[in-house]
């Protein structure tokens, strides 16, 4: 990250405030005060690399992102190229939960705009498989308030199916029991994953052990 950041010349803490920007644009701090940058592929990739960098390292790119203005966070939502920095953003490895959490309650009051949109419809759907119940059901309840806006929409009718809005405007706690439902399955599925995994790690090093011969004592 260090060599990131000196590339892109964000060293201090005031500079570092940019550093998602100045990746996902690919320019230097210096360029970033001059001129208007859109998102590149490229830019976006790299983000996504780096959030699989330890946490530590990824804290100053992650306090960046969200230090972003929400009208330009809803512009990269809606944008074919903006939309990837987002995404590299929630699907990012190492970004923790609650960081995640905080940006999606940002879009607030704005969830049929991103429903309606080619791109951001995709944002919703990645934020819901992200969000906890209480979430979900602040985004669910936005969506049932325009729920005809959504069916009458190309892209919106899909987050309505997704995101059950029918299901939630007819019965409530239905609604809610079996989301919960849902929830309590991804985690166990979740530790059961991982169990897995630390059970494969303490098999492997047991298996990479050097051979060492017993030499018998005369």
């Amino acid at each position: 990250m260090k060599i990131v950041t000196t590339g892109l010349h964000a060293n201090t803490a005031i500079e570092k405030k940019h550093l998602f920007k100045l990746v996902v644009f690919l320019c230097r701090l210096e360029d970033l005060e001059t001129k208007r940058y859109l998102v590149c592929p490229l830019g976006a990739l790299i983000a996504q690399g780096l959030f699989y960098f330890s946490p530590n390292l990824c804290k100053p790119l992650i306090d960046s992102f969200l230090a972003i203005s929400i009208d330009d966070l809803l512009a990269w939502c809606l944008d074919p190229m903006g939309s990837r920095a987002i995404e590299a953003f929630l699907k990012g490895k190492n970004v923790d939960l609650a960081s995640k959490s905080k940006f999606i309650k940002r879009l607030k009051d704005h969830w049929i705009q991103l429903a309606t949109s080619a791109f951001g419809s995709h944002i919703v759907d990645v934020c819901w498989e992200l969000s906890a119940i209480e979430l979900k059901e602040s985004i669910v309840q936005e969506l049932a308030e325009k729920d005809r806006e959504l069916q009458n929409n190309f892209h919106g009718k899909f987050v309505y199916r997704n995101c059950k809005v029918e299901s939630y405007k007819a019965k409530k706690q239905e609604w809610r029991d079996k989301e919960e439902s849902v929830q309590r399955k991804k985690e166990m599925f979740k530790d059961l994953v991982e169990t897995k995994k630390k059970e494969k790690i303490e098999l492997d090093s047991r298996k990479t052990l050097p051979y060492i011969p017993c030499v018998a004592h005369p």
